[in-house]
């Protein structure tokens, strides 16, 4: 780990720190008393997937649900965590659907910012070639540690951290970099 390049992954990064609290209310704009449910649609459909493709594939979704329609178009993992999700809202349970980084991403997003969300960029930023429960680990305790000195919450630093290794990676300017409420409708 070299802990150098995260750091300064986290200064080039840090004005996307509220990326988790921002993007929610941009969701509740929209979805309103839907909000949660949008909110777990999107993170099952995220594995793998681009911040558009992932809001695309988020509404079609999102539009089955509510029409009570079959699920399609979705690889067969992805299919079988929206099904949980329409059996947990329609029958009021809480099983847990998706894996590590589906589960933080949810909860992230629904404002538990004491969640670090480990996905492909995460793992590109700390040199890990996949996730293991003890790299996921790894990495949170890195980012948990961080927050606590940084007096911030562990979301935001991960947050922070992602957006800096995408504008690294990526060779681009913030201003070029589209928000995540850029793919969002104005309304649904």
């Amino acid at each position: 780990m070299n802990t150098r390049k995260i750091h300064t992954y986290f200064l080039k990064g840090i004005h996307g720190r509220k990326w988790y609290s921002h993007t929610r209310v941009h969701i509740e704009k929209i979805f309103g008393p839907d909000t949660d449910v949008f909110i777990e649609i999107l993170a099952a459909t995220s594995p793998n997937t681009s911040v558009k493709a992932n809001v695309s594939k988020a509404l079609k979704a999102y539009r089955q649900f509510k029409d009570n329609e079959k699920f399609s178009g979705q690889l067969p993992i992805v299919l079988n965590m929206l099904e949980i999700i329409r059996l947990n809202h329609f029958i009021g349970q809480e099983k847990p659907f998706g894996g590590p980084k589906v589960q933080a991403f949810s909860k992230a997003l629904k404002g538990d910012l004491s969640q670090v969300v480990v996905d492909t960029w995460m793992l590109r930023a700390f040199d890990v070639p996949n996730a293991t429960p003890l790299r996921i680990q790894t990495i949170t305790e890195f980012i948990t540690k961080k927050a606590k000195r940084f007096g911030m919450r562990p979301a935001e630093v991960q947050a922070a951290i992602w957006c800096g290794i995408k504008l690294s990676q990526k060779r681009k300017q913030l201003n070029n970099i589209e928000p995540f409420e850029s793919f969002l409708p104005f309304e649904i």
